[in-house]
């Protein structure tokens, strides 16, 4: 199942049902971290940018991922206990990158830049981070 937007990241009503329809579709249904289904268990929108100072922008979906678990549990709590490893596969992004300019390692596509429109592009091999897994 896909849990709803939290409310502290909530981008608004409109923006958060386009969100959550465009993540739905481009993830099939799966963390993108560890491609665990929805079905197995629970993924929520989570976003790739911290939200300090409103400065990050909400409607595109280059900015969101579903991932399992809680803040403490599943990939959503390794992105919180893990930052490096967070940030080395593009799970993450600083506050002042572009997310649909960070490749991301995706569980579903590979390694792959996000756009704000829900597509997926291939990164040739020697434009992306190399792939860390610390388990």
């Amino acid at each position: 199942m896909i849990s709803p937007i939290a409310r502290s990241d909530d981008p608004g009503p409109v923006t958060a049902v386009r969100i959550t329809v465009l993540l739905a579709d481009r993830d099939a249904s799966r963390c993108a971290a560890c491609g665990q289904s929805a079905d197995a268990a629970e993924v929520a929108p989570v976003p790739r940018q911290c939200s300090r100072l409103g400065q990050v922008e909400r409607s595109s979906a280059a900015g969101w991922l579903l991932l399992c678990g809680t803040a403490t549990t599943g990939c959503r709590g390794r992105v919180a206990d893990e930052p490096g490893w967070a940030r080395q596969n593009g799970l993450t992004v600083a506050a002042d990158r572009d997310p649909a300019e960070v490749p991301v390692w995706h569980a579903v596509h590979g390694l792959v830049w996000l756009d704000a429109d829900g597509g997926v592009y291939p990164v040739p091999d020697s434009a992306g981070p190399g792939r860390r897994d610390a388990r």
